[in-house]
């Protein structure tokens, strides 16, 4: 690619892009769910000597996520009982059935520089109702904010005022991408301009050709495409 003419270059980036949009698309045929931690608050005191707790929270999703985990993790927040984390994670629900639970596992972990990291509490959470009314409606469902109390042995954990201790987390469930979505973003570069670009000389493209491909003329920057599912 860096031996082509400097015309070529962007149109075959653009392609490469548009091929990377497709196969996203392909691979987004089953409900995608997304998932915002936001923090938690009420957490119990864990390093005796150094400080409060430093708070990390780890995500498990599926129906047997305890068998096949899809492991994410927020950033660590230090010494404090309220950490905010505001991040968010996104799932294929690639073994979705409206006979099995999808369920959402929230672990949170205190961080210790030396030896392993302390289980603090957890909660689970089942969507699958949610994503039943997602498939049927093929709308988008959004679940909270709300807050869901932490355990620990059965029992809910008690923060450093004896308080129960809780995390704030919030959830998007997106249907299925249609497949004229998919027609679409194939659309701008039909068979014949593809061969044309691997083909011919790029003094041979007229301004019109150019266009049509997505590309900018000599001299012009070719700015990248979004990358979304949302378009």
């Amino acid at each position: 690619v860096k031996k082509m003419e400097h015309t070529k270059v962007p149109l075959l980036k653009k392609f490469s892009r548009s091929i990377i949009q497709i196969n996203r698309v392909l691979k987004c045929d089953v409900p995608r769910l997304q998932v915002t931690v936001h923090g938690a608050a009420e957490l119990p005191r864990m390093d005796q000597f150094t400080g409060r707790c430093d708070p990390y929270c780890l995500l498990d999703v599926g129906a047997h996520w305890k068998q096949h985990r899809v492991r994410s993790q927020t950033l660590v927040v230090y010494n404090t009982y309220t950490p905010s984390w505001d991040e968010t994670f996104s799932f294929h629900l690639s073994d979705y059935s409206p006979t099995k639970p999808v369920e959402v596992n929230f672990t949170i972990m205190d961080w210790d520089q030396v030896g392993e990291h302390d289980f603090v509490g957890e909660v689970t959470i089942d969507l699958r109702a949610d994503v039943h009314e997602c498939m049927e409606s093929k709308q988008e469902v959004r679940v909270g904010p709300k807050w869901l109390n932490l355990k620990k042995d059965e029992r809910h954990v008690r923060g450093h005022r004896k308080r129960i201790s809780k995390i704030k987390v919030s959830f998007k469930i997106f249907p299925p991408v249609s497949t004229h979505k998919l027609e679409h973003k194939a659309s701008h570069l039909d068979r014949d301009t593809l061969h044309a670009l691997m083909t011919k000389p790029a003094a041979e493209f007229n301004a019109s050709q150019l266009h049509a491909a997505g590309a900018t003329t000599p001299g012009q920057p070719t700015p990248d495409p979004p990358l979304s599912l949302e378009e």
